[in-house]
C-alpha cells in the first residue's frame, strides 16, 4: 500500500492524499499514518511516501549445518508460516518533516498473531493497542481481561493480545531522507 501525506502551510492543518496499491498479501493489510500539525506549520510542501512490502520468512539448513532465515515471495503460505512487514518511508517533498511528526500504525492483520519482540524501528517510539487501536502504551503497561475471571481480574497483555502496533518516528525527516519500521507474525 503506498500512502502520499501532504502537510501544508495552513491555520487549518494537514492536508492528506490518500493513494493505494496492493501488494502480495498486503490487501486487507490497513496503514494508517498519520502527520501531526503544529501551530507552525511548513512554509513549503512536505510529502511522504510510503511502500508496505510482506514477505514470507523461510528456514533453511546451510553447508555448515546451521539454520537459517531468508525471505521470499509469500505466493503460497499455510497456518504456521512466519511473515514480516516492512514500512518503508521517504520524504519525497521539498521540506522537512517535524520531528515526531511521522506516526505509523499498522493492524495485526486477520488470522495471524504478532511474535514478541518483532517489532523494530530505528529511532522510533514503539507502542501497542489490545483493543483494535483505540489507545496505545508500551507492552509492559498493557492489560487485558483474564478470560473466564469474575469481577475485572486483568492480566499483563501478551503478544498473541496485540491487534496493533504504533511506530513514532523521533527526529525529523529532510528532503530525501528514508527509513523504515518491520514487525513479523505467524499465521494461524
Amino acid at each position: 500500500m503506498m500512502v502520499s501525506i501532504q502537510q501544508a502551510n495552513s491555520t487549518n492543518g494537514c492536508v492528506a492524499h490518500m493513494q493505494g496499491t496492493k501488494r502480495g498479501l498486503s490487501s486487507g493489510l490497513l496503514l494508517v499514518i498519520a502527520l501531526i500539525c503544529s501551530a507552525i506549520s511548513m512554509p513549503t510542501l512536505a510529502r511522504i511516501e510510503l511502500v508496505n512490502e510482506v514477505h514470507k520468512v523461510e528456514r533453511f539448513v546451510d553447508s555448515s549445518g546451521r539454520v537459517q532465515r531468508r525471505l521470499v515471495s509469500p505466493d503460497s503460505v499455510v497456518p504456521g508460516d512466519e511473515l514480516f512487514y516492512t514500512v518503508s518511508f521517504t520524504n519525497v517533498g521539498d521540506a522537512l518533516v517535524d520531528e515526531r511528526s511521522v506516526v505509523i500504525t499498522n493492524p495485526i492483520p486477520q488470522n495471524t498473531e504478532y511474535l514478541e519482540g518483532s517489532a523494530d524501528g530505528q529511532a522510533t517510539e514503539i507502542k501497542f493497542s489490545v483493543d483494535q487501536g483505540a489507545g496505545f502504551d508500551a507492552a509492559a503497561a498493557l492489560t487485558v481481561a483474564n478470560q473466564g475471571s469474575v469481577g475485572g481480574v486483568a492480566r499483563q497483555a501478551g503478544a498473541g493480545d496485540y491487534t496493533a502496533i504504533r511506530w513514532v518516528y523521533q527526529p525529523g525527516l529532510a528532503p530525501g531522507e528514508s527509513s523504515q519500521v518491520s514487525f513479523s507474525v505467524r499465521l494461524r
